[in-house]
């Protein structure tokens, strides 16, 4: 707020007075809130109940545990118990670790499940009002680095109609990306006015909001890219100064990153999640389609988040198009890039802060510090086309490139994301309905709990194991053991070896869909041999693809098939159906299963 009431007496100050210039901040903060104001319907979904649960047995022990984002410390026997109940698959590397230290971000969620518990359209609403103030900051700091103050409005309007941003700002458990985003813009704020010679005061202000950023989520480090970007492009001081104004925030951030290994936080053995430090040849590998579908999300119509669906090879093809396409634009943009160093830095933030989102698996969603530079460079492309300041955007070929370029702008950042972005605010509803129908038919006469659910094919394995979440929180009959013996939108072919034992088989491998790479990576392969004894059945692998996933596999149990101790589910029309059972000898094919 003291970065606020700062940048307001600042402007204050400026020719047009107050409301000229948070003019256009506001009418971009009502555009969000009203575009993404559906999401106040959205209700609770997946990781949701979890917290909400964790928040409860937390009571005794709160605030020394507020974390509630370390969802698995990598401990050997509490994976196993995790697989024997169903919650992850049979698959899952042994000790893989998904653990993210973010107390601040928590510690809303603590409020949230303490003040309102049962009014999830307050719990958004405060979402809501986290996004309203990145939209303020972010409009504060297009007008900080200067150019023409419209094409400030323009980049900050883009910025809030931005429909990746949807996604997060309607999912209660992605407030992260919001606050982290928020606090990391007013750091880089901060910084600027510090380098602008404003006082030693607002270097304290940055590092302090910058550490708030990190514990609130790990894409704050994406505030680095605008700070790099700041020193090597707009910083008035020597070559010495520039590069020393960062010491600060690395201390910050060294600081931040040994005390999260301290407190045993991190990442291991996932496909989903890579710690570039911990992995780094996994990290580039993955990188290189993950950094090019991002940028294609920012500036495109194809959603990151769509880029999951393709294969390997499509992915390939689709990275070569999308950098070919890249270095065009960039080439007929060289003019501008020499001439304006405001472009150059938000270029080179842009790019350097899309890269430590490539850890994880391509989403909008978690784009929003990316996004801070993509815009302003999407206003400049307008303001090239509308009033072109460089004198080869004046007339000829670049003018009519210009041209084309500035009404794409318009049409897929302006006219179809303000379409989109009420929608996509809803994604995760939308999501959790699916999730939550299908849970409910897998369920649907479970009166036993004692009798094991068998999923013999699900869409992916997260959606399988939900199941078990969604029997908890409605207060159903929780089954014992859950199995989900394959997951994926392949087809797959399940054969009956004897009347203890199935055999199933797909040429495309059982770990097909990029979702449940989050349980074990392309860098853990599996053998032909590979087993696990689990209660009641021993799952072992018969032969493998060429990458190292299971590709047949028979499950052995530990009574005949056809006695009450299991209930077999199959996928079929969006739902589970019971499964009947082949005879020994004999196969049967399901179809790919699409939520």
């Amino acid at each position: 707020m003291l970065l606020l009431r700062a940048e307001s007496a600042r402007l204050k100050t400026e020719r047009g007075g107050w409301l000229d210039r948070w003019g256009a901040i506001c009418v971009a903060m009502v555009l969000a809130i009203g575009l993404t104001a559906t999401s106040l319907g959205a209700g609770m979904q997946t990781e949701d109940y979890m917290h909400r649960q964790t928040v409860q047995r937390q009571a005794e022990t709160f605030p020394r545990s507020v974390n509630l984002f370390a969802y698995n410390s990598g401990d050997t026997m509490g994976i196993y118990a995790q697989k024997n109940f169903g919650i992850v698959p049979w698959l899952a590397l042994e000790n893989y670790k998904i653990s993210f230290w973010r107390p601040l971000s928590s510690l809303t969620h603590h409020l949230d499940y303490r003040l309102w518990p049962k009014s999830p359209v307050s719990m958004h609403a405060h979402s809501l009002l986290w996004f309203a103030a990145l939209i303020a900051v972010v409009g504060l700091l297009h007008r900080r680095v200067g150019g023409a103050a419209w094409a400030a409005a323009v980049a900050t309007a883009l910025y809030a109609m931005d429909d990746g941003h949807g996604v997060a700002v309607g999912w209660l458990a992605s407030r992260n990306s919001v606050m982290a985003s928020f606090f990391s813009v007013s750091a880089i704020l901060a910084h600027l006015r510090w380098r602008d010679g404003e006082g030693l005061a607002w270097l304290g202000a940055s590092c302090a909001l910058l550490a708030a950023g990190l514990t609130s989520a790990e894409l704050a480090v994406g505030a680095f890219g605008y700070l790099v970007a700041y020193a090597v492009t707009l910083d008035e001081g020597s070559r010495r100064d520039r590069w020393l104004s960062l010491v600060p925030a690395i201390s910050v951030a060294l600081v931040w990153y040994a005390v999260y290994r301290w407190l045993g936080h991190g990442t291991y053995g996932s496909g989903m999640y890579l710690d570039p430090l911990a992995e780094p040849l996994a990290f580039v590998g993955e990188a290189a389609w993950r950094f090019p579908a991002l940028l294609g999300g920012m500036f495109g119509l194809p959603t990151a988040d769509e880029w999951v669906l393709l294969d390997a090879a499509g992915r390939t093809r689709a990275s070569l198009i999308l950098c070919a396409a890249m270095v065009a634009i960039v080439a007929w943009a060289l003019p501008w890039l020499r001439e304006d160093r405001r472009a150059r830095f938000w270029l080179i933030a842009t790019l350097l802060g899309t890269i430590p989102v490539s850890a994880t698996l391509p989403s909008d969603r978690l784009m929003f510090l990316p996004t801070v530079g993509s815009s302003a460079l999407l206003a400049g492309v307008i303001m090239l086309a509308a009033k072109p300041a460089i004198e080869r955007y004046r007339a000829g070929p670049r003018r009519v490139i210009a041209a084309g370029l500035a009404l794409a702008t318009l049409v897929v950042h302006v006219a179809i994301a303000a379409y989109r972005l009420p929608s996509r605010a809803t994604t995760m509803a939308q999501v959790g309905s699916a999730v939550d129908a299908s849970a409910e038919s897998a369920l649907e006469g479970h009166r036993d709990p004692t009798q094991q659910l068998v999923l013999v094919n699900a869409p992916s394995y997260y959606v399988g194991g939900l199941v078990v979440g969604v029997a908890a929180s409605s207060g159903r009959p929780v089954p014992r053991h859950t199995r989900v013996l394959f997951a994926g939108r392949v087809p797959v072919e399940v054969a009956r070896v004897n009347e203890h034992t199935l055999s199933l088989e797909s040429e495309q491998g059982f770990l097909t869909e990029e979702l449940d790479r989050v349980y074990r990576g392309r860098a853990h392969p599996v053998a032909a041999g590979d087993g696990i004894a689990l209660s009641g059945v021993l799952a072992i692998v018969q032969e493998t693809t060429s990458s190292g996933d299971p590709r047949a596999v028979t499950f052995q149990f530990g009574e005949r098939l056809e006695g009450d101790r299991y209930r077999f589910m199959k996928w079929h029309d969006g739902k589970y159906v019971p499964f009947e059972l082949p005879n020994p000898g004999q196969s049967v094919r399901l179809s790919a299963a699409h939520l």
